[in-house]
Order: structure tokens, then C-alpha cells, then sequence
């Protein structure tokens, strides 16, 4: 059986429970024939790929639903060559170049050219569409490229941008697209959702057990739903637990605050490529072994500190494809810090 936050998913601009105005401006403009490039951002959970798909069903119908998933080879340079995921209909076509790194221009490049050398075989509008996921993290060599392949395939193909932020999008490839923000739904939004999703589970909470949900989860809608899904599981709807990878986190913020040592940093990278093999985003789990920190301890100057220094090496591992180096050099850092103390 599905999770919830796919069988709760909705299927088209209409039947979106949050930000409603937004969705209805949308599909005017879809209805309008002329159809922009978008820059859809804001954060993680906030619903931004639900809406992406509401708009492509919008636009083709449910033929969109239809997808195939495959590996595509492309050629960077004589000799080499890349393998990326993509999933693609008739109409449309999806993919994250950031997956291959510092090649990202060349997937761009390609997949772009070839979509646009493709017919679509939708009537009414005669272009395809192609979807670009975790935008934010394309390097500036492929926003370039982007910027320069958009102008010149304008006429058979558009582009829709998914990205969390738009502060690392170059202005050029702003300036070409129309940008839409879909934050997060309020507290109060979400609660009533919550308790919705709920009822229809047969799950018994009270308004103050959703609303906790809602704030734990920080108003991530997948986040939430995937709470309550735990809840649900665990039979318990008194607590909110934690997901397994969240007390991994909180975990690894113990070993650092209690043992500084160099066996104890080994044992912090082998949880740091588990947490990678789960796919678990890096920022989030900056974000999260320096709340834990900062939860344990109660010495202002030092939780300065380690907001200093996990800023500047999350920023550092953004800009580079070994996360492993940084994440190391934070960790010992940190137990710099607390055994200066």
C-alpha cells in the first residue's frame, strides 16, 4: 500500500488544499495557450512537485500520467560518457541534473536538444515540456548553458524549474522565467489537513496532537503525513516519535557532545554514509546534528561558534561533490571546540 502522502496527493489544480488562489492563477494562464517558462521554488515539503504535476495534467491530460522511467547515456567528452534517470511521457520529460555533478551542463545540453527535436503529439499546444528538479543546485557553467538552449529552442520546448531557493539561480535565467513561490502552509491550514487526513484513516487525535505534528514537522506536509503515518503504525497517539533517521541525528549530536575522539569520528562517517545512502539531504543534516548541539549545551559563545562553523562548511559541501571531507572537518571541529572548553 502507498504512504499517505502519495495516496493523499492531489491530481489536478482544482482539488490543491493549500494556496487555492495561487492555483486557480495558474490555470488561468494555462487555459490562456500562452505558457511560460516557470521557475517554481520555495521549500522542501511545501508541495512544489505536487503542483508541478497538477500543471502538466492540466495542460496534457492524464496521458502525462503515463510515464516510463529510464537510463540515459550521454556523452560529455571523446570517450566519456554519463548515466542519468529519467522519466518521461509523450508530452513531457523529467530530470535532476545535479545527480551527475559537475557534468550537470552536459545533461542539460543534450536532453534539451533532443526534446527539442522530438514532435509532440499534443494538438493544442505544440511543444514539450521539460521539468528540471533540485534547479538550485545546477552549477553557474549549467545555468549558462540553460539561459542560451532556452532562447534557442523556444518555439518547441519549455522549461519548468524546481528549486527550493531562487538565491543561487542566476538573474539571466530569472529574468526568463516566470517565478512562482509556494511556501509552506500555515500552521493553522495544515492542522485542519492533518486532522482530515485523520479522519479518513480512522485515526483518533485531538486538534492539540495534529497541531504538535504540525509544528514538529516544521509545516512540511510530506513530513507530517509521514508522522502520522508512524503514529498510526506505532498505535500510539499520544507521543510523536521521531523517524529513525531524525534519532540517527540526534544521536551523532550525543557522541560529539560526550566523546572526542578520533575512533569516535569513524564512527560519526560510517553514520553520515548511511544517512547518504538514504538519500538523506545534506543540509538537512547540518541542520539537524546542530540543533541537537545547540539543545545540549548552554554556553552562548559556544553555540555561536558552532553556528559559524556549520554555516561554513554546509556552504562548502554545497559547492562541491566530496561531502564527506566537509562533513568530517566540521565534526572535528566541533570537538575542537568543547575540548577547549
Amino acid at each position: 500500500m502507498a504512504l499517505m502522502c502519495d495516496r493523499y496527493r492531489p491530481t489536478s489544480l482544482s482539488k490543491l488544499y493549500f494556496n487555492e488562489e495561487q492555483a486557480t492563477h495558474l490555470k488561468r494562464m494555462i487555459e490562456s495557450v500562452d505558457f511560460p517558462n516557470l521557475l517554481i521554488y520555495g521549500e522542501s515539503g511545501s508541495g512544489k512537485k505536487t503542483r508541478i504535476q497538477c500543471i502538466l495534467k492540466e495542460i496534457f491530460g492524464n496521458g502525462v500520467t503515463k510515464t516510463k522511467i529510464e537510463m540515459k547515456t550521454i556523452e560529455i567528452r571523446s570517450g566519456k560518457s554519463v548515466e542519468i534517470k529519467v522519466i518521461s511521457s509523450n508530452y513531457h520529460l523529467e530530470v535532476n541534473p545535479s545527480d551527475v555533478n559537475i557534468y550537470d551542463r552536459y545533461v542539460v545540453q543534450n536532453l534539451i536538444k533532443t526534446t527539442a527535436q522530438t514532435k509532440s503529439l499534443f494538438e493544442k499546444l505544440k511543444f514539450k515540456i521539460i521539468v528540471i528538479h533540485e534547479a538550485h543546485k545546477l552549477t553557474k557553467e549549467a545555468q549558462h548553458s540553460l539561459r542560451r538552449t532556452i532562447e534557442k529552442y523556444l518555439s518547441t520546448t519549455r522549461i519548468i524549474l524546481n528549486a527550493n531557493t531562487i538565491s543561487t539561480i542566476i538573474p539571466p535565467i530569472q529574468s526568463r522565467t516566470l517565478c512562482i513561490r509556494v511556501p509552506r502552509p500555515s500552521v493553522l491550514k495544515l492542522t485542519q489537513y492533518i486532522q482530515e487526513v485523520a479522519k479518513k484513516e480512522n485515526i483518533s487525535i485531538t486538534k492539540e496532537v495534529a497541531q504538535k505534528i504540525v509544528l514538529k514537522s516544521e509545516r512540511n506536509i510530506r513530513k507530517a503525513l509521514l508522522m502520522l503515518e508512524t503514529m498510526k503504525v506505532k498505535g500510539s497517539t499520544d507521543s510523536i516519535p521521531l523517524t529513525i533517521y531524525e534519532q540517527k541525528l540526534d544521536a551523532i549530536a550525543d557522541k560529539i557532545v560526550h566523546n572526542q575522539t578520533v575512533k569516535m569520528i569513524e564512527e560519526i562517517r560510517n553514520d553520515f554514509y548511511e544517512l547518504q545512502l538514504h538519500l538523506i539531504p545534506i543540509d538537512f543534516i547540518y541542520i539537524s546534528i546542530t540543533r541537537g548541539l545547540l539543545k545540549r549545551i548552554q554556553s552562548e559563545q559556544l553555540k555561536e561558534k558552532i553556528i559559524s562553523s556549520a554555516a561554513y562548511y554546509q556552504h562548502n559541501s554545497t559547492q562541491g561533490n566530496k561531502h564527506i571531507y566537509h562533513f568530517e572537518a566540521f565534526i572535528a571541529q566541533i570537538m575542537t571546540f568543547f575540548k577547549e572548553v
